[in-house]
């Protein structure tokens, strides 16, 4: 994970994100299952009850990723104005 931020007050949202600054390949959903399993582990290991998983990829992401992000809630995105 690359960022992890504690929500402030109780039923507020933590956000737990994962960046992929590289050029040369899309991400993948084998990826996103990775990415998956990490957030599962810091949710459990940080004691959050609810949290927000986001992955940006510069180099954007394969069909089967951004399938499988829509499918399992994930927030993704290429554009860099995204993280602003």
């Amino acid at each position: 994970m690359d960022i992890f931020a504690r929500a402030a007050a109780p039923g507020d949202y933590s956000i737990i994100g994962e960046i992929k600054n590289r050029d040369a390949r899309k991400f993948s959903k084998e990826e996103v299952i990775d990415f998956e399993r990490k957030f599962a582990e810091v949710k459990k290991y940080e004691n959050i009850d609810r949290a927000v998983g986001f992955i940006f990829s510069r180099s954007g992401f394969t069909n089967e990723a951004d399938e499988y992000c829509k499918e399992k809630g994930i927030a993704c995105s290429e554009d860099e104005r995204w993280l602003s």
